[in-house]
């Protein structure tokens, strides 16, 4: 598997309270045909700029033979999330323990107006 890298990092924006859902695909290589994810382990982890944890994700893979999966926090764990900048990545476990993570994602936690 390659892990593309780019700079700068990607951000998203989130409304503070808001739910997080995410839908990826792993690739074998940039823009290349997907990683069979059967027997990986994805994790994924949301964690202020100091490295305090935020959240664990929620992961669940869709569609293991086309690499499909989804990444979730609930709105209420969210609006626990002080407003600023966030980090998260999400680390693969193929089925022989090799790890890898992919680029950090910076999430950008807005003020939510409607509350």
């Amino acid at each position: 598997m390659t892990i593309p890298l780019t700079y700068p990092p990607p951000s998203l924006d989130l409304k503070r309270g808001d739910t997080l859902a995410l839908d990826g695909q792993a690739l074998t290589a940039s823009a290349g045909p997907p990683l069979d994810l059967t027997d990986w382990t994805l994790r994924a982890q949301v964690r202020s700029l100091r490295g305090v944890l935020l959240t664990d994700l929620v992961v669940a893979v869709t569609d293991a033979s086309e690499g499909r999966f989804t990444l979730t926090a609930a709105a209420g764990v969210t609006a626990t999330w002080d407003p600023g900048t966030a980090r998260m990545d999400i680390e693969y476990t193929d089925p022989t323990g090799v790890v890898q993570s992919t680029e950090t994602l910076l999430v950008q936690v807005l003020p939510d107006e409607t509350r």
